[in-house]
């Protein structure tokens, strides 16, 4: 009988833990980054909150000369909507040595590329969503390429966060590693969730977001 392998899971964020942003600098002007207490999933979670979404954010690594260098394709993010303008960014290396940038956002309607930058449009639905991004899928429907690495990741205002990870796949609750497991209550809350998208003409399942091929805005 083949043995089952261990989920290959890098964890970026993890709300509950002791030092939730150990590996992220802080930058909060004109606003607020802290650890609160969520009424609604009945556990810590990380707040940002700020009048510019450009200035109050978390990014890592926390030095801008570093890079993640993680090659797990799989982005996972457990965000809650807070109803207003924001937006996160990550920055890859593809398959010809291209540093490549994206920003997910909700205040765009229309998918943009450009050379320098891939707008991916985002909607979340009222309270918490979890968001699965297929990093080498989105490489090559906007820009031709290949996926090879992470380098970057930032979030910013505003939004709240409980879990941000990088995986080989794809895993349900039940497969994830226990200090990451979302508890009895959050599960029940993921099961509500079944609107959680990317836009710019994308192809949806409910449980995995994958932007298709489709005609970006240049």
């Amino acid at each position: 009988m083949e043995e089952k392998r261990p989920p290959l899971i890098f964890t970026l964020l993890n709300s509950v833990s002791r030092k939730p942003l150990w590996y992220w600098s802080k930058t909060p002007s004109f606003g607020k980054i802290r650890r609160i207490s969520d009424l609604y999933l009945k556990t810590l979670i990380i707040e940002l909150t700020g009048i510019h979404i450009d200035k109050t954010f978390i990014s890592s690594p926390p030095c801008i000369n570093e890079t993640l260098s993680l090659e797990l394709p799989c982005l996972d993010i457990v965000i809650k909507n807070l109803k207003q303008y924001m937006a996160f960014e990550w920055q890859i290396l593809d398959s010809k040595g291209i540093r490549r940038r994206f920003r997910a956002c909700n205040y765009r309607s229309v998918a943009r590329v450009t050379p320098a930058l891939c707008i991916v449009p985002m909607r979340l639905v009222p309270h918490w969503n979890r968001l699965r991004i297929d990093l080498n899928m989105l490489s090559l429907n906007a820009y031709g390429t290949q996926y090879v690495k992470m380098l970057r990741i930032s979030m910013h205002s505003n939004c709240h966060l409980r879990r941000i990870t990088l995986a080989d796949r794809f895993y349900t609750e039940e497969d994830m590693p226990s200090d990451l497991r979302l508890t009895n209550l959050e599960e029940q809350i993921e099961r509500k969730v079944r609107e959680t998208r990317l836009l710019g003409s994308i192809w949806y399942n409910p449980s995995i977001i994958i932007p298709e091929k489709c005609s970006f805005e240049f």
